[in-house]
């Protein structure tokens, strides 16, 4: 008789600790839940009573026979379905969590092609490279969310939005979760009045070309991408039929044009070796160097007359000798001759492309020479990445503000 009455006072007071553990339990939950910021902690709190069945009724996040796993589900949506390079699209990530179980949101990766550029993401979460740290945000079940991004294409072509998102269950397992890709097509921009220079990156970065009539500057080391710009620039117009007048001391480059193209491609070509490098051509005009800036003036005079009047035709122009030019009359003297050819060369219908060497100069007379011109294209090097084009300037005109590697 007086076991059974030790085993019925155990019995009773093994009961009243576990009343009490679970009032306790009851109220540090309860503390638990009014405070958001202890979300996370809040989930993995009730899902471990309700494991051990603490709960009287069953909550709605106890694993049940059909949904015992986390589901994440997600739609990738474009806006538009269509775009051009360096417009924006709209990238709209709406997330559900379909399971029985809360999860967290670790983060979103894959969502910004190699050739897109990634503009904004949605706040206060940040942006560790390519990789949208979401922070271990809480989704809980049946609850949805959205994310909005904005991205741009640098390229033109085919591509998929094929984001990955990074998350862990309830038990702080990490998985992963891909949704149905969506595809975008992204051709090139066209401007009607833009004129193209025939260089891809630079066409880009202009948003279809130079703006009609514009008087653009390239600063630029010595380099062989600075030759090919000018090449194309050169090729592209005399390929569709245009003006192309050309101010050089290097006629390798522009021999075969000034030959190939007699009436369309002229050359004033500033080097004492000039009848060695080109043969006498009615198209093109031999000079001793940059010494004499009346020299040049008159030479291109007498070319734009030959021209004539064009009318609305593109014609496009080339200096190549600012440099050379800038240290031989110094900035003052530069200044003055460029401020009267170029409202010249705009009058006459010509879209102006002109060249610079930067490291050949103060900065000083680098600014001077900058703010007569309505662009300005930098081609620099930069470390461990190599040689880049930035448009840094084009007055009134959408360009794209980023750099382009070459």
């Amino acid at each position: 008789m007086s076991e059974g009455n030790d085993e019925s006072s155990n019995a009773e007071e093994l009961r009243r600790k576990l009343d009490n553990v679970s009032k306790r339990l009851e109220s540090l939950e309860k503390i638990i839940l009014e405070h958001p910021q202890y979300a996370e902690l809040a989930a993995l709190f009730r899902l471990t009573k309700a494991t051990v069945d603490l709960y009287e009724t069953p909550l709605k996040m106890v694993p049940s026979t059909t949904r015992t796993e986390p589901r994440l589900k997600a739609e990738v949506i474009l806006t538009p379905e269509t775009i051009k390079v360096g417009e924006e699209l709209t990238l709209t990530l709406q997330l559900s969590n379909v399971g029985a179980t809360p999860i967290f949101l670790r983060g979103i990766e894959g969502f910004s092609p190699k050739s897109f550029r990634i503009v904004s993401t949605p706040q206060p979460y940040r942006l560790r490279t390519t990789y949208l740290d979401l922070e271990r945000k809480l989704l809980d079940s049946d609850v949805n969310e959205t994310f909005e991004l904005k991205i741009m294409p640098l390229q033109p072509g085919n591509f998929s939005i094929a984001p990955r998102f990074d998350y862990a269950d309830a038990a702080g397992r990490q998985r992963y979760y891909e949704p149905k890709a969506a595809t975008i097509t992204v051709s090139e921009p066209f401007h009607p009045n833009r004129v193209r220079t025939g260089y891809a990156e630079l066409d880009r970065a202009l948003m279809g070309g130079v703006p009609r009539r514009y008087a653009i500057i390239l600063e630029s080391i010595s380099c062989d991408e600075k030759d090919s710009i000018v090449r194309d620039f050169l090729r592209t117009g005399v390929e569709q039929g245009e003006v192309v007048l050309f101010l050089s001391r290097d006629g390798s480059e522009s021999r075969s044009f000034a030959e190939s193209y007699p009436s369309t491609f002229f050359l004033v070509l500033c080097n004492p070796q000039a009848d060695k490098i080109v043969k006498k051509l009615p198209n093109v005009v031999k000079l001793k160097g940059v010494e004499n800036l009346n020299e040049i003036n008159i030479a291109l005079t007498t070319t734009l007359r030959q021209l004539g009047e064009q009318g609305e035709n593109v014609r496009r122009a080339c200096i190549d000798i600012i440099s050379d030019v800038l240290l031989q009359h110094q900035v003052v003297n530069t200044r003055r001759w460029l401020a009267g050819l170029l409202p010249q060369l705009k009058a006459h219908a010509f879209t102006t492309l002109a060249v610079m060497n930067p490291e050949m100069h103060s900065p000083e007379e680098v600014y001077a020479i900058l703010g007569l011109f309505d662009g300005e294209i930098w081609v620099y090097e930069k470390d461990a990445v190599g040689r880049l084009l930035k448009v840094k300037k084009l007055v009134d005109q959408k360009y794209l503000n980023v750099e382009f590697p070459l």
